[in-house]
């Protein structure tokens, strides 16, 4: 078979995108068979309110059944008629499929070209139909392709990331209370031709005494044909007592990519969409996610990419900038401080000699006071204050002493006079 739509990179397999086992019956088969047959063979009669949980789980089923006779496609039989004969009461009838089918099928033929998939999704799209059979050349039935199957095998995680629920989710969104009987809700689908409908309950919010709109489960089409082909009297049965406690939902601003993995792991085909208060914001469903694959919506995506590239792009400008900015700062403190530390070991040096000169004067300066006193060995009080001043390495004694004994003439008087000039310098009082 010939290759198309990517992922990951690479070409997906035709057999992966065509379901090759599909629903078929053929066109003299009970109409109330078909509906058992799609709803996945179930054939107990109960009544809900005595069931100890909601018979609506995930199991095998089908959305549509085939007719098919001598391997030629003669009708399609969808969710949506079912929902049509169950909301006339005709769901229960011995009449044959072919008086209740659709007898005119778009289908597509399997060799159409290398973009089978691409061409598949545009027509139903298109066509605003969710099943297309698949034919051979012959016009012989091969398999048939739906949403359901698409979105179990695509892997198209970088565009659906890229975004959020609230840009593809349904706001228009048919809800109704609880205690509408099925029958009613059967014709409520059928008059508005929606798959699905929310069950709600409404309550007064506290701080704003506004009345919300709450979600409790949810009931789709194939929950009614399932529902119906119990033989249940639709008439009496509630729909609270049909759905299951509502288990998950998104968020508005939860990505696609979220949402997609929660149907697959879920096996459900549409999530409901609270707001942060609970509230009902609308309903996501795997059509709305497969519209990515629009080429607008596509080009949509790619535009976002590259303003975001643009952003990133200046984002790494101004942060290469900063990184210069930052490198040629810490240069320069590298620099200024092997200048301080130039600078330190200049000053070391300095205070070395100085230290080593100071010890040279002060040793000068004892061995002075030393021959003074053996010059001047009498006791004399301004002489032995001059004396201590210097051993105290007074600069001014050291000048006086100088200036005394060193500038002076030999005559005593003199020598006396500049004594007590030297004693009053040194101490005034």
């Amino acid at each position: 078979m010939q290759l198309s739509i990517h992922e990951g990179g690479e070409f997906i397999n035709l057999d992966k995108i065509i379901d090759l086992n599909p629903t078929i019956v053929k066109p003299d088969t009970p109409v109330k068979d078909v509906i058992n047959l799609m709803s996945g063979g179930i054939n107990t009669s109960n009544s809900l309110a005595n069931k100890q949980e909601s018979p609506l789980k995930p199991g095998k089923k089908s959305s549509y059944a085939l007719i098919v006779d001598e391997e030629q496609i003669v009708g399609i039989f969808t969710e949506n008629d079912a929902i049509a004969l169950i909301a006339d009461a005709k769901y229960r009838s011995n009449k044959t499929i072919s008086e209740f089918m659709s007898p005119d099928v778009i289908f597509l033929k399997e060799d159409c070209n290398s973009y089978f998939a691409t061409i598949a999704l545009a027509m139903m799209r298109e066509r605003q139909i969710r099943h297309l059979p698949v034919v051979n050349s012959l016009g012989k039935l091969i398999g048939i392709v739906t949403y359901e199957k698409i979105c179990s095998i695509l892997n198209p995680e970088c565009l659906l990331r890229m975004q959020s629920v609230c840009e593809m989710m349904e706001t228009k969104v048919i809800h109704v209370e609880g205690n509408i009987s099925l029958l009613n809700l059967a014709k409520l689908m059928s008059q508005d031709r929606v798959n699905y409908a929310v069950i709600v309950e409404k309550r007064t919010a506290p701080e704003t005494n506004q009345i919300e709109t709450i979600p409790i489960g949810i009931i789709t089409q194939f929950d009614l044909v399932k529902l119906a082909a119990l033989q249940l009297d639709l008439a009496a049965e509630k729909a609270i007592d049909a759905i299951a406690p509502l288990s998950f939902s998104v968020n508005p601003n939860d990505s696609l990519w979220e949402a997609h993995r929660l149907m697959l792991s879920n096996q459900v085909q549409q999530l409901i969409v609270t707001n942060q208060s609970g509230e009902l914001a609308g309903v996501l469903t795997q059509s709305n996610i497969l519209q990515v694959f629009d080429p607008l919506q596509m080009s949509k995506v790619v535009t976002q990419l590259q303003q975001q590239v643009t952003i990133k792009s200046k984002e790494l400008e101004q942060t290469n900038k900063q990184l210069k900015q930052a490198y040629e700062k810490l240069q320069q403190q590298k620099q200024q401080r092997k200048l301080t530390l130039e600078s330190q070991a200049n000053l070391k040096t300095t205070l070395d000699n100085a230290i080593a000169e100071f010890n040279r004067i002060h040793i000068s300066t004892l061995e002075t006071v030393a021959i003074l006193r053996l010059q001047f060995p009498y006791s004399n009080p301004e002489i032995n204050l001059l004396l201590r001043s210097l051993e105290n390495n007074s600069a001014l004694g050291i000048e006086l002493i100088e200036q005394i004994f060193f500038n002076s003439k030999d005559e005593n008087y003199e020598v006396n006079e500049q004594i007590q000039i030297g004693y009053q310098a040194i101490n005034p009082t």
